[in-house]
């Protein structure tokens, strides 16, 4: 392996790139979050330290050459908007309610060069409610200059943290998700199910399936249900056939052992 280039890139805060994708013309989008200010806020002052501290995502586009073309910053607080800077120092801002956002992940539809950002809102609501402490979302930019064209949120039962892990488009222009969410409360208990999604190109959810391990023995010990998470997600070339990894601490369904 040769390195071409590298790009280094933060405030006075802290960033972390959590996923990247690259395009047919070889540029690259870089997802993940910072408690700076990557692309500033109108009316806050240009710190580079969020005063909460509380995470924003952001979505940043370089040509093949490693140059930044745009950045896109949506809020964790109460500005409820995106903000996109190019590198001539424009701004937009675009609707979009974050709260406490960590890990994002970040997939490309080539033929209509359009990203799909997906990650979690966190809720200030008691987690026992019908919306979780942490909902998932999806949205949808263009490639070209950032724009947001839509968002939807999704919150499981259960007051239950919803969080993808992975996202990838099939060749129809489908969207699919994996993660977890918690699906189902077993003796007064919580555990995660892996969560599998699909959302159409125009934002509509088209369907969910969730997979839970069932009870198993552990020493003395038999535990109601495990740990279920999808953690990566991949198509066949026709876009048929998905094929799901992950984690679990239980035996799931037609699996021929556990641990």
């Amino acid at each position: 392996l040769v390195r071409k280039w590298t790009r280094q890139f933060g405030t006075r805060g802290l960033e972390a790139g959590t996923d990247v994708a690259v395009d047919q013309a070889g540029n690259l989008y870089v997802t993940g979050y910072t408690t700076g200010e990557l692309a500033p806020h109108p009316g806050r002052a240009l710190t580079g330290i969020i005063p909460d501290e509380r995470p924003d995502h952001f979505l940043r586009k370089f040509d093949p050459s490693g140059a930044e073309l745009w950045t896109a910053q949506w809020d964790a607080d109460d500005l409820e908007e995106v903000l996109v800077r190019n590198v001539e120092g424009v701004e937009v801002g675009y609707q979009m309610p974050v709260k406490n956002d960590y890990r994002t992940v970040v997939a490309l539809d080539p033929e209509d060069a359009s990203l799909y950002v997906a990650g979690t809102i966190g809720r200030r609501i008691s987690w026992y409610t019908a919306a979780g402490a942490q909902d998932l979302f999806l949205a949808k930019f263009g490639a070209g200059n950032g724009e947001l064209s839509w968002r939807k949120e999704w919150n499981g039962s259960w007051g239950s943290d919803d969080v993808p892990s992975a996202i990838t488009v099939a060749p129809d222009g489908d969207i699919y998700l994996t993660g977890r969410t918690m699906e189902t409360p077993f003796d007064g208990s919580f555990h995660p199910d892996l969560l599998l999604m699909r959302w159409s190109p125009e934002g509509a959810l088209r369907s969910t399936a969730t997979l839970g391990s069932r009870a198993f023995e552990f020493g003395p010990e038999t535990k109601p249900a495990g740990y279920d998470v999808g953690t990566a997600i991949t198509l066949d070339a026709s876009g048929s056939f998905g094929y799901v990894a992950g984690i679990t601490y239980g035996t799931l369904p037609g699996a021929g052992g556990h641990y």
